[in-house]
């Protein structure tokens, strides 16, 4: 198995593997976290490309306000196979399905069929033309693209609905269904294409379909892929989707925890800031049902941890609650709200204060729970 990291850590091999990345051979065992700053306030847990920024978040808050903070590094989650190259071929239940075809357990393949259907209704709005943000290097980002002036829907993950840098939800998504069929078929390639369709409905400055099918020609059968991007009107609260993709964004939290108890059970001392939400406090109508379920679980998992750790191992949980923040999250709202808007917002130095405040108390006390909001946002 091969990982491929961002390019902006290659500068950091020393936050990875002390002395730095070895010239020969050597291995990262799989499910084995380590420890890569040792403290006593707070226990920071981190993995992948995010290490070297906690490592100097951690350096900042000794320095500034004189936490010792303990980084882990989970290195990977188990299970790390949950989504891998191309999202199929690792799974051991992908290759049994190989050797059920390629054994003639279905018989003769004539047919192949995907989709891809959701709803993302009106679309990713209109937002103008700007200056790039700072940690932007705008011109290393379009590379060999055409230059174009910065645009947040052409930015990180939407530039996909842009012609210039890729073609939409069929290369997207698309790829890694056909790649399924080329897998399990032994295929090179298709001997022809057809494929019809526009962005006949949403309403944005994207570009590429929200409504597109394709047929795909080979030696003895033929492959169709359709895609909908505004295919289900309104999203229903009880909607298979939504929960599945809820609770999917909190999976690495649970690991990230589990990856770490271990070592802070050895050691019986450990600090654990787990940030929710106060729609895991409260439930919330403009929120959803799926968000604000998948918050009081994620608050559920933080409450559980403390009364089960704390007093045994010393491993101490508070769960922060905050409200409307300004994050990159609001700028991928269908309407990403106005500077004035942003401005009543909480801020992210908000949380961080709140988070500071909590790891500077000594082990005696703690904090199960605090909640901050903005003014215009306070529950009862």
């Amino acid at each position: 198995m091969i990982f491929f990291e961002r390019q902006r850590i290659y500068d950091q091999p020393e936050e990875f593997v002390p002395g730095g990345v070895p010239e020969g051979y050597y291995e990262v065992p799989f499910g084995q976290p380590v420890v890569r700053k040792e403290g006593r306030d707070l226990t920071m847990l981190t993995i992948g490309a995010t290490l070297y920024r906690v490592m100097k978040a951690a350096r900042q808050l000794e320095k500034k306000f004189g936490l010792s903070c303990e980084v882990i590094d989970a290195r990977s989650l188990v299970p790390f196979d949950y989504q891998t190259g191309t999202q199929q071929r690792s799974g051991p239940h992908s290759h049994r399905a190989r050797l059920f075809i390629r054994d003639g357990q279905l018989g003769r393949i004539v047919s192949a069929r995907m989709g891809f259907h959701r709803n993302i209704m009106p679309g990713f709005g209109r937002p103008p033309d700007q200056t790039p943000p700072a940690e932007l290097d705008w011109d290393m980002f379009l590379g060999p693209a055409p230059m174009r002036p910065y645009n947040p829907n052409r930015g990180i993950y939407h530039f996909c609905w842009f012609w210039d840098y890729s073609g939409g939800q069929i290369t997207n998504l698309g790829a890694h269904s056909l790649d399924v069929v080329h897998w399990f078929l032994n295929l090179q390639g298709p001997k022809a294409v057809y494929s019809t369709g526009g962005r006949h409905f949403l309403d944005d400055n994207c570009e590429t379909p929200d409504v597109q099918d394709a047929i795909i020609e080979y030696p003895g059968f033929a492959a169709a892929i359709s895609i909908r991007e505004c295919s289900r009107g309104r999203d229903s609260e009880f909607s298979e989707f939504l929960w599945d993709q809820r609770f999917a964004q909190h999976l690495a939290r649970f690991l990230l925890i589990h990856a770490a108890l271990p070592g802070m059970r050895e050691k019986r001392s450990g600090r654990i800031v787990n940030i929710v939400s106060v729609a895991g406090k409260r439930v919330m109508p403009i929120a959803g049902l799926p968000y604000c379920t998948s918050k009081f679980a994620l608050s559920t998992l933080g409450t559980f941890v403390n009364l089960e750790e704390c007093e045994k191992n010393g491993i101490r949980v508070t769960n922060i609650y905050p409200g409307e923040a300004n994050t990159p999250l609001v700028d991928k709202r269908p309407v990403p709200p106005p500077p004035e808007k942003r401005a009543k917002m909480l801020q992210p130095e908000d949380i961080a204060a709140c988070v500071v405040v909590v790891a500077k108390l000594p082990p005696r006390a703690v904090v199960q729970e605090l909640v901050i909001a903005p003014a215009h946002m306070l529950i009862d």
